[in-house]
């Protein structure tokens, strides 16, 4: 099934580049669909070029080749005409769509312990690095950031699109930058959430790229 009316997707060209959009129209016969996209792919995406098109059901993040059949500006924004060029596949969750953000953000351990290890603070402030639906990565500095190991259960909390988030998860990766003054602790950490809540930052994450656009 492709997305409907008013779902919002990514277009993505061959060098990976992604631009956030919203479907306009759905035409044609099965097998022969025409999704109308309001989206800014830019001068490279001619007519005949391959792209990829990736929306979520609610269930799943899926994608298909499709390929430009005509581009417009309507009311001002520009929009493409796409057909699908072969078979809907699963995206994994590794492949879910990051958005660069900037958030405050504090990481606990969780559970908190009752008592804390000497040099190793159970909670740590610092900044949202970019935020998909399935995880978040962000900086923290180094010497608060020792309990946070690979497979540590933690609880994140930030603010998206004016909604305060406090989620569990568990870090998938850490990673020491020296090369700044302060040294710094990159965590990745992979989000164990209801889908309802996915659907809820993926829309966040697609105003706050509106948003980041329309300031460029």
């Amino acid at each position: 099934m492709y997305p409907a009316v008013n779902d919002p997707v990514h277009v993505i060209d061959a060098d990976g580049g992604q631009a956030p959009g919203v479907v306009v129209s759905v035409e044609g016969p099965a097998g022969l669909e025409v999704i109308g996209v309001r989206v800014d792919v830019g001068p490279s995406a001619r007519i005949g070029t391959r792209l990829a098109l990736t929306w979520n059901d609610g269930v799943d993040v899926l994608q298909v080749e499709v390929l430009v059949i005509q581009r417009s500006v309507v009311a001002g924004v520009p929009a493409v005409d796409l057909t699908p060029q072969g078979a809907i596949t699963k995206v994994q969750r590794r492949r879910y769509v990051r958005v660069p953000v900037q958030r405050a953000i504090s990481v606990e351990l969780d559970p908190l312990p009752l008592e804390a290890e000497p040099g190793s603070p159970n909670r740590a402030t610092g900044l949202t690095l970019d935020i998909s639906e399935a995880s978040v990565c962000c900086s923290l500095s180094e010497r608060h950031a020792g309990a946070f190991t690979p497979g540590t259960a933690v609880r994140v909390a930030f603010e998206l699109d004016g909604l305060d988030y406090t989620l569990r998860g568990n870090v998938a990766q850490v990673r020491h930058i020296h090369d700044k003054e302060t040294p710094r602790v990159e965590l990745v950490v992979m989000l164990e959430i209801a889908e309802s809540e996915r659907t809820t930052i993926r829309k966040a994450l697609f105003a706050e790229q509106i948003r980041m656009r329309s300031l460029t």
